[in-house]
């Protein structure tokens, strides 16, 4: 059995398993009984001064509890999961730290309730069915940058929203989840730019701190881009031992290792450079094996196994990342649309000026480097109008919709030369062009849902703006990065270190106004300004992004040819997959017309659809599993 998980029916608690040195238990022998795995930055905080026993972590945060009650919660400060039983009130509390950091999951039953850090704690010890409406938003594009939710594709286990408690009433066994982040956004609205600048840079030189020691060997994952270069570079200024890894993909446009080169010279870096692998496949059943769930990153994440492993051989347990920071940080277009909420024309057109005189946007649109300034900026400015009236419309609102449709007519006259009258057409057409996708699923049982939560996790008095920059780091696909990356590192010995996840950072940066954050163009404002003094101009000053479509590509043809040559056309994923459409996507993929732009999307539904196929191999064996189990039992 598992030493991390628990379970309860009715009011006896069943088993606890504690045989792990990063789990800490404790029972008050009153009631209450507390299980903890993870670390605390501020742990002394709930050690009273006259305590002259040793306090283990749980024994801490249970006494806290006593007398905080669920206002806890909201004051832990680290990467943590942690459960209450407590008898007295019939509840057991479960909380995921600020940033779900640490895993935590839950199932309910009939008369009980599991709770767990692995997911394979609870799946590998009780059977489950497959969740349709997960696996629906597995293969759904748009998905990836919808709010974070609890649902998993085993049916009614679910994850613990990051700074949330699920709590599990012994009586009725209902289940509810609440979030505990009280934030201080507020507090920090009124500072200056400059002021918010310096707070931001101290924070994330603190951030580093409380996450190594002094002189300590540890490793960094630098790409070459604003977030990895300024963690390895403030890393190595605080006096850390740092050896920085680069990933490798052997694909030219995803090079960024000039990059990377200029920091490691800067700070005189022990520099190492890892090879992409040559064998996706096996990549990919073994992350499977591991997380128990299929690869739900945009670029597969199988650099983690590789990084991992050279940390290891370098003798370091922990590696730093700028994972997190795109996020954190926001990039600062918003600004662009505060300046048509209000009706700034004339600044709108500078500003998009600025920014496209500072971007390779070659990518999304065609010729883009041959054409002058003032093309690139009407090109621009055309997409940037239909976007905001899309986005109007599709919330119903019409009026706005066409109010900036008329001011554009008059403040941008080089965009439209249609009638009015046609402006209906005109978003008819981008609606339906919009929503054209490919239906890969079949019909499925739709008697298997599961309810979606969303983090809600703002003040009401933030603005909208504001609101949106919180949420960006609990996206479905923020939070996939860092929970895979968590698991896999994990499971060799290594932790993964993310500075930019920390509570009063994402506070100071969300405060920060959209101007300072838009930068006069070069946008991400706010770690730009921090890092002047630290990063050289070149990479603190880059607008430039890694083109990984390529890679991308190469990477799906292997894995399919390899799931091809191992599987065939009976394989139960056309069960639920349309075999049909799914042969349409790979025409589209290998017809060398298409650009490799265009083929993004269909590579994602391909690529994902190859990793649920071998997931469901994976949960038929842990099934066939459970039922031997039962046959076994009943003999």
């Amino acid at each position: 059995m598992p030493f991390e998980h628990w379970t309860l029916f009715s009011n006896e608690l069943w088993h606890i398993y504690t045989n792990c040195k990063q789990i800490s238990f404790f029972n008050n022998h009153q009631g209450l009984i507390c299980v903890v795995e993870g670390k605390l930055h501020n742990e002394q905080d709930y050690i009273s001064p006259h305590n002259t026993t040793s306090t283990n972590l749980a024994e801490a945060v249970l006494n806290a509890y006593t007398t905080l009650g669920n206002d806890l919660f909201n004051t832990l400060d680290g990467k943590i999961a942690l459960a209450i039983i407590d008898l007295l009130s019939n509840n057991i509390v479960g909380f995921r730290d600020h940033f779900g950091l640490q895993n935590l999951f839950y199932q309910a039953g009939d008369k009980s309730f599991t709770v767990a850090t692995d997911l394979l704690d609870i799946v590998n010890y009780s059977s489950s069915s497959v969740n349709y409406t997960a696996l629906k938003n597995y293969l759904d594009f748009n998905a990836l940058s919808r709010p974070y939710c609890s649902e998993t594709l085993f049916l009614n286990v679910s994850k613990v929203l990051p700074a949330h408690k699920v709590v599990c009433n012994l009586k009725d066994f209902k289940i509810i989840q609440e979030c505990c982040w009280n934030t201080k956004i507020p507090d920090y609205v009124n500072r200056t730019p400059s002021e918010l600048i310096g707070l931001f840079k101290e924070t994330l030189k603190d951030s580093i701190k409380k996450n190594t020691l002094p002189n300590e060997k540890i490793c960094s994952n630098l790409s070459g881009g604003l977030d990895s270069s300024s963690i390895s570079s403030i890393s190595k200024l605080l006096g850390c031992d740092v050896n920085s890894l680069y990933f490798c993909t052997g694909d030219r446009p995803s090079d960024e290792r000039h990059f990377a080169n200029e920091v490691v010279e800067r700070w005189e870096l022990e520099h190492h450079e890892i090879h992409a692998s040559e064998n996706p496949l096996e990549l990919a059943k073994r992350n499977i094996e591991i997380c128990g769930l299929p690869d739900s990153l945009f670029i597969p994440g199988y650099s983690f196994f590789s990084l991992a492993e050279k940390a290891k051989e370098l003798g370091s347990k922990k590696i730093l990342t700028g994972d997190g920071g795109d996020a954190v940080v926001a990039y600062g277009t918003e600004y662009l649309d505060e300046l048509v909420n209000d009706g700034n024309w004339s600044l709108l057109k500078s500003s998009i000026e600025q920014y496209v005189s500072k971007r390779d946007l070659n990518p999304f649109f065609e010729d883009w480097n041959r054409k002058s300034n003032r093309q690139k900026s009407k090109l621009y400015t055309k997409f940037f109008i239909e976007r905001k009236i899309i986005d109007f419309v599709k919330k119903g609102n019409l009026k706005r919709a066409f109010s900036i449709w008329n001011r554009f007519l008059l403040e941008y006259k080089f965009v439209f030369f249609i009638p009015f009258q046609t402006g209906f057409t005109f978003i008819r057409n981008k609606l339906s062009k919009k929503n054209k996708k490919y239906s890969l699923l079949n019909l499925v049982n739709q008697q298997h849902k599961t309810p979606l939560f969303e983090f809600k996790g703002t003040k009401k008095d933030l603005d909208s703006f504001r609101k949106e920059h919180f949420g960006y780091s609990f996206t479905n696909l923020n939070m996939s990065v860092i929970e895979q990356q968590n698991t896999v590192m994990k499971s060799l010995g290594v932790q993964a270190i993310h500075p930019f996840l920390d509570k009063r950072l994402v506070e100071i940066a969300v405060a920060v106004n959209s101007e300072t954050r838009f930068a006069e163009g070069n946008c991400r404002g706010t770690l730009r300004y921090a890092m002047k003094d630290i990063l050289p101009e070149t990479v603190r000053l880059r607008t430039s992004k890694a083109d990984f479509s390529h890679y991308f590509m190469k990477y799906f043809e292997q894995l399919w040819h390899d799931f091809g040559t191992e599987n065939s056309d009976s394989h139960r994923v056309w069960d639920i997959v349309d075999k049909l459409v799914f042969d349409q996507l790979l025409l589209k993929i290998f017809d060398h017309k298409v650009t490799i732009n265009k083929k993004t999307k269909y590579i994602w539904l391909a690529n994902r659809t190859i990793h649920l196929a071998l997931w469901l191999d994976f949960f038929d064996k842990l099934q066939a599993k459970h039922l031997k189990i039962i046959s076994n039992e009943s003999t």
